[in-house]
């Protein structure tokens, strides 16, 4: 079933019907006086409304999005403008789809974070682990830009080992987040989290820290701290990609303005998952894989490269081999869109079965007890929109689970080695509780106050 031809018709009063109620609705949302980023359901809800109005609100304010990448399809031109409305449209449906899967259950809020019997080291242990962490890996790979850090990793074990130092120290990170009831503590270490993904050029595990921060500690904002932190959001929003691209590529900042830096809403995340929306929407009628980039490509994804003489690609990489090639060939791949995923796969409602999809999953973790399946999900939650499952599952479900669980283990051995060693200190002294004792979880609280 495919969309009707009506959006080619009036495309630019379309975008504007669909972009400004959208818009409103958001903002009446966020601005009730009790939104908080304490449920799944909220969290969704306020990355899709991202993602769906970023290319829209940019695109009726005439802003440049293209940029310098030819071989992407230019949003501002007008052939393209039809195939933004129907990418709106199959946004607005994915949330429609999420809000009634999440409905289905009744509410019941969980009662307990997961402590795995951890203990709490102080503060300054955490952030020395941290700086160790950062020092080891730029003493590694230096002021190489990010691509070649790519190309380094993919083809030297030393390198390739010392890649795995950022994800091991988030997984840290998290995981003393999970554990740790005090959110002064807290803040400092997703500061520094902050700093560490800006140098190291991962600026997704930036963001992933301070919403897992959000969500940890069930922060409810007050409509003066939503204007605060959405004008914030928006100022950085417009030039982060010029400033962040720039400094990975020279190690200097740029000038503070420059009168051809690109800007826009979208210039944070969103343009390339719209780019490669638009690009496959406007290829022609969807090929019908029937849930095949779901079920099938992720479990041959899980395969060990090396035993194979043509290991298979993520959808990412299909469409960068020909895309970005430079990039592709360095290991690298391309954002995606999981909006135009579940187009390809199953048509028009195919955004609505994501939706439904992502739903039932998000209260599935709203009603049972945080702990690492928590984190994943509000990562995976964050990285959607712009990527396809296969990545999503191998980077995330199955290797960074997998890193969380190792560092896990490896906290409860330093846990035990030192009960060995000194038999009379209490790991667990540091926060007050009993190792064995989960963690209450906390009513929504404001972001002020310690």
């Amino acid at each position: 079933m495919e969309l009707a031809a009506s959006p080619h018709h009036h495309p630019d009063l379309l975008l504007a019907l669909l972009t400004i109620p959208l818009a409103l609705a958001t903002g009446i949302w966020m601005l009730s006086g009790r939104f908080h980023i304490g449920s799944m359901r909220n969290v969704f809800l306020a990355i899709a409304a991202y993602f769906a109005l970023c290319v829209p609100i940019d695109l009726l304010l005439e802003l440049e999005l293209r940029g310098g990448r030819e071989y992407l399809a230019d949003l501002n031109d007008d052939l393209f403008r039809p195939h933004v409305v129907r990418g709106l449209i199959l946004y607005i449906e994915c949330m429609v789809g999420f809000l009634a899967a999440y409905s289905l259950m009744p509410q019941r809020e969980p009662t307990l974070y997961k402590s795995y019997r951890l203990s709490l080291p102080p503060l300054w242990v955490a952030l020395a682990v941290n700086f160790a962490c950062l020092a080891s890996y730029m003493l590694a790979f230096g002021s190489v830009s990010r691509i070649d850090r790519f190309f380094l990793a993919r083809h030297s074990v030393f390198f390739k080992l010392f890649s795995l130092v950022v994800p091991a120290t988030y997984a840290f990170n998290f995981l003393y987040l999970l554990r740790c009831s005090d959110r002064l503590k807290a803040r400092w270490l997703v500061a520094w989290s902050i700093l560490f993904s800006f140098v190291s050029g991962g600026r997704m595990w930036g963001a992933a820290t301070l919403l897992f921060y959000l969500v940890r500690y069930r922060i409810t904002l007050r409509r003066w701290q939503v204007v605060t932190l959405g004008t914030v959001f928006v100022a950085a929003s417009l030039v982060w990609k010029e400033v962040t691209g720039y400094f990975w590529e020279t190690g200097t900042l740029p000038a503070l303005w420059n009168p051809e830096m690109q800007v826009g809403l979208s210039r944070f995340e969103g343009i390339q998952s719209w780019v490669m929306t638009v690009e496959i929407l406007s290829d022609g009628p969807s090929p019908l894989w029937w849930g095949w980039s779901y079920t099938v490509l992720p479990m041959q994804l899980l395969w060990p490269r090396f035993l194979l003489e043509f290991p298979p690609q993520t959808l990412s990489e299909q469409y960068a081999e020909f895309l970005r090639p430079h990039l592709f060939d360095a290991g690298g791949g391309i954002g995606f869109s999981a909006i135009g995923e579940a187009w390809l796969n199953f048509g028009f409602v195919g955004p609505a079965l994501l939706g439904a999809a992502w739903g039932l999953a998000a209260k599935w973790v709203d009603r049972h007890p945080r702990g690492i399946a928590m984190i994943v999900f509000v990562i995976m939650t964050l990285r959607l929109f712009r990527s396809d499952f296969g990545s999503l599952f191998k980077s995330w479900t199955f290797m960074f689970t997998a890193t969380l669980v190792l560092v896990l283990l490896a906290w409860k051995f330093a846990d035990g080695l030192i009960r060995s060693l000194r038999p009379g200190v209490d790991v667990n002294s540091h926060n007050g509780l009993a190792a064995s004792r989960p963690q209450p979880l906390a009513a929504p609280r404001t972001s002020t106050g310690g």
